[in-house]
């Protein structure tokens, strides 16, 4: 809140004069039973602190406990956000028992309200110079909040701001949101009012009392307790609107407005349906029917037409509608991105399908079935440098996302291996020709060439490099040293590859997780079973889908009793036949697999006429 200039002089005044800005803290007096217990209740649930004031208000007989109670009632709902009904219990309070010493706490309830609403030097005066004894902790903390926090921007010396400070973290002890908001305020903007206190006094997110409230929401919710989910969700909204934690609230608000009973054998399915996306859509979407067959668990799809909007849309009736234990999807990154924070919001298990890096950042109910850049790049550095020992490098990699990504994590790799890349360079992808890209590498020294893009590309790529007289693959141009390896990924496994890259190309190594001829028993069984099932052969991404969707189903047969078990079940859930290599998922929340690595070889082809020989390349494993 920006602090108004005609607040400065005033508030400098009163921070010599009064009392207050120097006193420690009065000891205040016993609160009655009804007080204590209601402020107990608030600690869990303001609703129910409410509840109780309120009905006393309703009920009872005594004038000296209907003040008190009007002055914490009205306390407690300017603290759940609802200044209209707190002004109402303050004014109440005033008018009918004005004699009684809760009166004027009610002011400065009501002077709290009002520098919230427009702050003014008469509202400041009143926070300085009312009575502290006996007010509301609550209040107090709040108050000396404020007047620290003005009296920093007034330029009061240290000592004095440090005192309000203090004070105003001493009395918000007796209310955890209040804690949490008094100690960010502070460290914020008077850092060196905090002290001793040190970390604690700037709770991070997760071990404040916003995290606290989400939940004990969240454990209402799953309780079946509607009701005070409901209460506890909204305080936290009305109490700290900026939290991290407000959005998961709010989803806690509607799935018990739903009231729709969460079935952890019901998964949910985000994919591009129909649009541009949908023939890799649809592919998917029979991989996973492939996989569901015999299993008991129901797949609910729902189509994102490749649009954020649409996929979040998608996904909150999932959730709301179906109860769905958790969702595999969405495909495209932008997808991915909408949906991954209303997931973690929602406390919904979500297996995304994307490469996109750092998608599992979103939050600890994130995970990733789909194969990446960085889990390709881990596997062929280990072989390269570890089995070959190689140790510099240069990259030449596609100036698109993908490729920005996977230069980013071969140099990452490489570094933490203790190697070098020595120089990268990016290429157009639209154009068919890199020779100006090419003869950047020309005077460099390498053991071997990095190129993350397709197999298609590839062969143009290694014909540039060889016209700019670079030594590559099984390639000499005669007065050069010797050829050095070209090193990509998945994408490279095609034997036309092999076919069109001839000699430029030879010796080169890549990596890959599924392979239908060459691969592990399991793969060529799947590959088999999947064709005469559906009708074609398999590819790497119905590969990757069935895997997914077979750790998603092994935790859902688990039957958790919550989400929160259910994400504990992928967790733990282990694939035993994988067919890309798959095992699990790590504590990132990533799937750890073992992968193939591929060299392209030349032979010699059986020919009748033995006067001539027909030498060809192909691909062959290593590892």
């Amino acid at each position: 809140m920006t602090r108004p200039r005609s607040l400065l002089a005033p508030l400098l005044i009163l921070s010599l004069l009064s009392p207050l800005a120097a006193a420690g803290k009065r000891k205040a007096e016993e609160a009655p039973p009804i007080v204590r217990q209601a402020l107990s209740l608030a600690a869990e649930d303001r609703g129910e602190a409410l509840a109780l004031l309120e009905g006393y208000l309703a009920e009872g007989s005594s004038p000296d406990l209907l003040a008190v109670a009007a002055l914490y009632a009205g306390e407690q709902r300017r603290l759940y956000g609802d200044p209209v009904a707190a002004r109402e219990h303050f004014d109440t309070l005033r008018e009918r028992w004005g004699d009684a010493d809760a009166a004027e706490h009610a002011s400065l309830g009501l002077a709290l309200l009002d520098y919230d609403e427009s702050p003014s030097g008469n509202t400041l005066a009143t926070l300085e110079f009312l009575d502290e004894a006996g007010a509301p902790a609550t209040m107090n903390a709040d108050r000396y909040r404020i007047l620290a926090v003005e009296a920093a921007a007034a330029g009061a010396s240290q000592s004095e701001v440090q005192s309000l400070a203090r004070k105003a973290l001493a009395y918000a002890e007796a209310d955890p949101l209040v804690a949490a908001r008094a100690r960010r305020s502070l460290a914020e903007l008077v850092p060196e009012a905090i002290g001793d206190e040190g970390a604690a006094a700037a709770l991070p997110p997760g071990d404040g009392a916003d995290a606290e409230a989400l939940r004990r929401a969240r454990e209402a919710l799953a309780s079946g307790d509607l009701s005070r989910a409901t209460r506890q969700a909204e305080a936290l909204i009305k109490t700290f609107p900026d939290s991290p934690y407000a959005r998961a609230a709010r989803w806690v608000v509607d799935l018990a407005a739903a009231n729709k009973p969460y079935e952890p054998m019901k998964i949910g399915v985000l994919l591009p349906l129909s649009g541009t996306y949908a023939p890799p859509g649809q592919q998917i979407r029979q991989a996973l029917e492939y996989a569901a067959r015999g299993s008991g668990v129901e797949l609910i799809f729902r189509d994102t037409e490749g649009s954020p909007d649409k996929s979040r849309e998608q996904l909150e009736g999932l959730v709301l509608d179906h109860g769905v234990g958790a969702v595999i999807g969405p495909l495209l990154k932008e997808n991915a991105h909408a949906v991954a924070p209303e997931a973690q919001a929602a406390g919904v298990p979500l297996i995304t399908l994307t490469q996109t890096p750092g998608i599992t950042a979103a939050g600890d109910y994130v995970f990733r079935g789909g194969l990446t850049a960085e889990q390709q790049v881990e596997a062929l550095t280990d072989y390269t440098m570890g089995t070959m020992g190689l140790r510099r490098f240069a990259v030449m990699a596609p100036s698109n996302a993908f490729g920005a990504a996977a230069r980013d994590a071969f140099i990452a790799a490489v570094d933490d291996r203790g190697g070098r890349v020595t120089h990268a360079v990016m290429y157009d992808p639209t154009k068919t020709a890199f020779a100006a890209e090419a003869a950047e590498l020309q005077d460099m020294d390498f053991d071997a060439i990095f190129i993350p893009d397709g197999w298609q590309r590839v062969v143009l790529v290694a014909s540039s490099l060889a016209y700019a007289e670079l030594a590559v693959g099984g390639f000499s141009p005669g007065f050069k040293r010797d050829p050095v390896p070209l090193l990509g990924l998945n994408g490279w496994h095609n034997q036309t590859l092999a076919d069109q890259g001839g000699q430029y190309v030879q010796n080169s190594y890549f990596v890959d997780v599924y392979d239908a001829d060459e691969g592990e028993p399991d793969m060529q069984s799947f590959a088999a079973s999947y064709e005469a099932g559906v009708g074609r052969s398999p590819g790497v991404l119905e590969a990757l889908a069935y895997d997914t969707a077979q750790l998603v189903f092994i935790a859902a047969r688990e039957l958790p009793k919550s989400r929160e078990d259910f994400r504990e079940a992928l967790l733990s859930a282990e694939l035993r036949g994988s067919v890309t290599g798959g095992e699990g998922f790590d504590e990132a929340r990533e799937l750890r697999r073992h992968m193939m690595v591929y060299t392209i070889a030349e032979v010699s082809e059986d020919i009748e006429d033995a006067q001539h020989i027909n030498r060809v390349n192909v691909i062959r494993r290593v590892d």
